[in-house]
């Protein structure tokens, strides 16, 4: 069995150091993909055919799909004891958001809307070549 020749940075090309960095990189991301998110802590969307999804990957974390109950009308107490933590929906956007990063995801934005009207009417049209 060979062994791997070890090279000293200055031995290599800028090139060659940049490349090195990003194989580095990406096992180091892939390991931290497979550590904190496995396949059980996702949701994929496109398996529920109430949910409307406009992403690649179409898949949220099992915590943030519970949390906000996709696909079900949320009634008086059910909308006052989720918007009654607040830091609980930043935490878990943003581990969203990290999850996404992670699968080189090519969303980079989660939006939140309490009135649809702001979805169909403010969101929706200056996007609507980008969605159809």
């Amino acid at each position: 069995m060979s062994r791997p020749t070890l090279l000293a940075p200055f031995m290599l090309t800028e090139v060659q150091w940049h490349e090195q960095a990003q194989v580095n990189f990406e096992t180091h991301r892939l390991r931290q993909l497979h550590q904190y998110y496995p396949d059980l802590a996702t949701q994929d969307l496109s398996e529920d055919s109430q949910v409307d999804c406009w992403c690649e990957p179409p898949v949220v974390l099992t915590h943030l799909f519970y949390l906000f109950k996709f696909s079900k009308a949320l009634y008086k107490e059910s909308y006052n004891a989720l918007v009654e933590d607040l830091q609980g929906i930043v935490d878990a956007a943003n581990e969203q958001l990290l999850y996404w990063h992670l699968v080189d995801s090519s969303t980079a934005q989660l939006h939140l809307w309490t009135n649809t009207n702001y979805l169909w009417f403010i969101h929706i049209p200056p996007r609507q070549e980008q969605y159809i």
